[in-house]
C-alpha cells in the first residue's frame, strides 16, 4: 500500500493472468496511482493499470488525495475484439466545509488547472497543483502507450507524446518481456 511502484506480486500476477489470455487488468488497492502499460508489441494487445489510486477518499496525504480515471475504447474487427484507444484523466478530491457540513467533490484535474479562484484556500490550490505535478511526473516516467486526456478548447483531447520513453524504465520493477525490446509509439 501507498507505494507508486508495483510490487513484484502485482507484476507477477499480471504476467500470469496475461498468460491465461486476459487482455485488460485494472487495479486500485494501493490508494496511490501506479503505472499504466499498454503492450502493443505482441500478437495481442495487453493493458495493465496497477492502481488508479483513490477516487473518493478522505485521505489527504500527498499522493493519496486523488487518482485517475481510465477510458478504454474497444473495437471489433470481424469476430475479434481489440483495444482501439486508451487514455486517462487525473482526478483530485476537493474537500471543503460549509456550516455544519463536509463536502467532497471529485474534480477532473486538467479542467481545473486554470481556475485557482475555485479553491476555497491557497492550501487546497497548492495541494491540487502538487498532486497534478507529481502524478504527471510519475506517469511521464513509467506509463507506456497510455496518454492523458487534457481539457483543451472546451473538449477533452488525448495528449499524445511523439514517443513513449523506454530509456527511463525503472529497473526496480519488472516490465513485460515484450516491452524490454521496444515500445510502439502512438499513431
Amino acid at each position: 500500500e501507498y507505494e507508486h511502484t508495483p510490487y513484484r506480486t502485482q507484476t507477477s500476477l499480471s504476467e500470469y493472468r496475461f498468460g491465461l489470455g486476459v487482455d485488460i487488468i485494472v487495479g486500485a488497492h494501493p490508494h496511490v496511482i501506479q503505472p499504466m502499460v499498454w503492450d502493443r508489441s505482441g500478437p495481442k494487445d495487453q493493458l495493465v493499470v496497477y492502481s488508479l489510486g483513490n477516487f473518493v477518499s478522505n485521505q489527504r496525504d500527498r499522493g493519496r488525495d486523488g487518482g485517475s480515471m481510465l477510458k478504454i475504447t474497444l473495437g471489433v474487427n470481424n469476430d475479434s475484439v481489440y483495444i482501439a484507444e486508451a487514455g486517462y484523466k487525473l482526478i483530485w478530491v476537493y474537500k471543503w466545509y460549509s456550516p455544519g457540513k463536509l463536502h467532497f467533490h471529485v474534480l477532473p484535474g486538467a479542467a481545473f488547472e486554470q481556475w485557482p479562484v475555485f479553491f476555497e484556500t491557497k492550501g487546497s490550490w497548492d495541494a491540487f497543483q502538487t498532486f497534478m505535478s507529481d502524478s504527471r511526473k510519475l506517469y511521464g516516467r513509467e506509463n507506456f502507450n497510455i496518454p492523458e486526456y487534457r481539457w483543451r478548447v472546451g473538449k477533452w483531447r488525448l495528449e499524445r507524446p511523439e514517443v513513449f520513453p523506454i530509456a527511463s524504465l525503472p529497473y526496480h520493477w519488472p516490465i513485460p518481456a515484450s516491452l524490454s525490446a521496444r515500445v510502439v509509439p502512438q499513431p
